[in-house]
């Protein structure tokens, strides 16, 4: 089990975004989240990295109770985490390459070779030929490609993703949904919010929509 979620309340201040959750994520699903705009998919997703704790409820991650106590606990547990938000919280007067290599020195990963790993994503990603640019240079289709890297680079064992194709061209977006796809073939639990018009659903995968502040299994 990866995330457990027992009559959680989720929202700021007086504002319940999404009300009485209750849901389990287990290693190797692969869940697509689906809602209106401003329905809360942003917000559940801040809730799985713990950006966003909740107003009420347990809150359970590996295991673990999550508490607003327990901060640095929190950043270790965030090692175990890659995240593709649509704030790309990139640092624009860095290149591309020390972008994507700025996790493995934050979180201070011990991955082999994680150079050769930073080349393999870029090489995978497209960024190959601009892997010495400023980041601020890039379009912003180039800075998503940078995000997905970033993300992938640490080898999480979970996947956050807010809608990741936006500005992708469509080639890389298949690139991308098969990189998940065989991700979460090898145990990776994915976790992708899109817009309603969902698509690479596969058998196997689970779907949720959060709607009247509800999150319902479809």
């Amino acid at each position: 089990m990866i995330v457990k979620l027992e009559k959680v309340y989720l929202g700021y201040q007086d504002n319940n975004v999404i009300e009485n959750i209750n849901l389990i994520i287990q290693k190797g699903d692969f869940i697509h989240l689906s809602g209106d705009n401003g329905s809360g998919k942003s917000t559940f997703l801040k809730l799985l990295y713990m950006k966003l704790l909740p107003k009420s409820g347990n809150f359970f991650f590996h295991n673990k109770k999550i508490t607003k106590i327990s901060q640095q606990h929190i950043s270790i547990l965030r090692r175990k985490i890659g995240v593709i938000l649509q704030n790309n919280f990139l640092i624009p007067y860095l290149s591309v390459s020390q972008n994507i290599d700025l996790v493995n020195q934050i979180h201070k990963l011990e991955i082999l070779d994680s150079q050769k790993r930073v080349k393999e994503i870029i090489n995978w990603v497209g960024l190959k030929d601009i892997c010495n640019n400023k980041v601020d240079d890039l379009s912003e289709g180039e800075k998503k490609k940078v995000v997905i890297a970033r993300a992938l680079v640490g080898k999480p064992d979970i996947l956050l993703a807010d809608e990741p194709t936006t500005y992708l061209d469509n080639i890389t977006k298949e690139k991308f949904y098969f990189l998940l796809n065989t991700l979460n073939n090898f145990g990776t639990t994915v976790i992708l919010s899109e817009k309603n018009d969902l698509i690479k659903i596969e058998n196997n995968h689970k779907r949720f929509r959060i709607s009247n502040k509800q999150i319902n299994e479809v």
